[in-house]
């Protein structure tokens, strides 16, 4: 069956399609991650491989460390190592992603990192599409989509609210003066409305701040040690590189003057 323990897990072997695991310590795998979704307050450590159809997600707010990964997705709050390669698949890190794979390290698939995304190869000789992107938090995305559900629950709850105050004025505007229940009612209606707005402005405030940090990418670099084969996208912040050509390693990749260059 799955496994939910608030301490550390240790799985001697494998973890088979559709046994998932949710733990408040660090994860060890012997073996195999399949198509299982991982929950793991701590670090996570996969001594082969996470493949799979690609129905497998990990999320993670330590390191995570695995042997190989195909078609999966991973959410990491820290940084994430792959001692081999990774193949179509979606990462997300906020701090770095290092693909060590020598003759293929990365190929198909999309990876994000805040700080650095470092590879021997990205792509292949069929021009696969890949997507490498650093200066972006993935972090300050998942908040700011919060901020917005919440905003048009918000939103939602004042609009109703002021059709019943729209009635309830209406009434008043024909009555004089409404019954004491009802007049309750109408103050409570009032006030509601008015904290709606004060929690909308608030988040508001806290979105502008976020998208403020999300263009935060003067330190944040791609350094390819050997390879970036043609099919391979580059962004950093609002730009984007498509690389034609094969570049040859060592380079590294960072914003200049608010465009990209190949150093």
């Amino acid at each position: 069956g799955n496994i939910e323990y608030e301490k550390s897990v240790l799985v001697k072997e494998d973890v088979k399609s559709g046994f998932n695991i949710t733990c408040g310590g660090d994860l060890e795998v012997g073996g195999t991650i399949e198509d299982s979704e991982i929950n793991v307050s701590g670090s996570i450590l996969c001594r082969y491989g996470f493949t799979g159809q690609g129905k497998g997600s990990i999320r993670c707010n330590g390191d995570v460390n695995i042997g190989y990964m195909k078609n999966q997705s991973i959410r990491c709050r820290n940084n994430v190592i792959i001692a081999k390669e990774a193949l179509n698949c979606t990462i997300y890190a906020k701090k770095s992603i290092k693909v060590l794979g020598r003759s293929l390290s990365i190929a198909g698939g999309t990876f994000i990192a805040r700080d650095s995304i470092t590879c021997n190869v990205v792509g292949n000789s069929s021009g696969i599409q890949t997507t490498l992107e650093v200066g972006l938090d993935y972090t300050l995305i998942e908040e700011l989509e919060k901020c917005e559900l919440q905003q048009n629950e918000i939103t939602e709850n004042k609009r109703k609210l002021l059709e019943t105050l729209k009635h309830l004025e209406s009434k008043l505007r024909f009555q004089r003066k409404l019954p004491p229940k009802e007049e309750s009612f109408y103050k409570k209606v009032r006030t509601a409305i008015t904290k709606f707005e004060r929690q909308n402005k608030a988040l508001e405030d806290r979105k502008k701040l976020i998208e403020k940090k999300m263009k935060d990418f003067s330190k944040s670099f791609i350094k390819i040690e050997r390879s970036a084969m043609p099919g391979t996208l580059i962004k950093i912040g609002e730009r984007n590189l498509i690389v034609h050509e094969e570049i040859k390693g060592p380079k590294t990749i960072r914003m200049v003057n608010f465009e990209i260059h190949v150093l």
